[in-house]
């Protein structure tokens, strides 16, 4: 049986701050609905850490610092000399450093996604999605045993160019934590900032330029090699990101990872938006989901 995982929290690290405060989260597709509810992690308890259960790299607890605006804690200490460089010169503004100043340095609970697959019995992961403001080489730490199993298909994760919190792990780590467990790249993109997306008042009108967060999909390398009896894994894989709203790189995943030429790529895609095919794809995932 595979499921899909897929990170659900609002972003509320310094390029939300940037950009216009802390990020509220929306409801999912109505067709991943049921599958959401299988994450470890409550998106209703991300503003304020008490009382969550958190990705980590080990089952127990692990320290979290409570900021004056809830929705902006976080296990990491903000670099501002790196915020500085980077954005320019946020010191500066009293409410911004105000709503990051630090209340209360708290213990919460956390858990693994190896120990969460056990928990909930979950065999096979079809895509995991995570953007945890510099918690995700922790969290894939913690899905070791899935990861080395080979038990995860796609792995899509928020990375960094260059770091904003003291000891925050940079895109080459993640990518070599993932090359050491049996997946390879198959998509990086580094969004290009449109300077009306940054307030000439805290970045000091900079020109548009590439941004320092970006995210990377990692494909097994079963799919990879191209491997017998893979192409169902590969489509229902490309399924699952298409319908999170990746189009983009599920069409990658096929034309690279699958053997499909662009126009099999192409038509696939057409097909998966027909509503019909929807309805097809959702009716054959609460079956499965109703044998459990």
């Amino acid at each position: 049986m595979s499921r899909a995982a897929r990170d659900l929290l609002a972003a509320s690290g310094p390029w939300t701050c940037v950009h216009g405060g802390a990020a509220r989260t929306i409801p999912p597709l109505p067709a991943l609905a049921d599958l959401l509810a299988w994450h470890v992690c409550h998106p209703s308890n991300h503003g304020d850490a008490r009382g969550a259960t958190l990705l980590a790299s080990h089952v127990g607890t692990v320290p979290w610092k409570r900021t004056q605006d809830p929705a902006l804690g976080t296990r990491l200490s903000l670099d501002l000399d790196a915020c500085d460089e980077i954005y320019g010169h946020m010191a500066d503004h009293a409410a911004w450093l105000d709503a990051r100043r630090v209340v209360e340095a708290i213990d919460v609970q956390a858990t693994t996604l190896d120990a969460w697959a056990e928990q909930a019995g979950v065999r096979d992961v079809l895509l995991l999605s995570l953007s945890l403001e510099g918690g995700e080489l922790d969290a894939l730490r913690g899905a070791d045993g899935l990861l080395r199993t080979g038990r995860i298909t796609v792995v899509r994760t928020a990375v960094a160019l260059r770091p904003v919190y003291h000891d925050q792990p940079v895109y080459a780590d993640v990518d070599a934590w993932l090359a050491s467990r049996g997946y390879g790249l198959v998509d990086c993109r580094f969004p290009w900032d449109h300077p009306r997306r940054v307030d000439p008042a805290v970045a000091g009108g900079q020109p548009a330029r590439w941004s320092i967060e970006g995210v990377a999909t990692y494909a097994h390398g079963s799919l990879l090699a191209g491997e017998a009896g893979q192409l169902p894994r590969a489509v229902a894989a490309a399924a699952v990101l298409a319908q999170a709203g990746y189009g983009s790189t599920a069409a990658t995943v096929l034309d690279r990872q699958a053997g499909w030429d662009r126009r099999q790529t192409d038509a696939w895609l057409v097909d998966w938006a027909r509503p019909g095919r929807r309805e097809r794809w959702r009716a054959w995932w609460r079956s499965r989901l109703a044998r459990r």
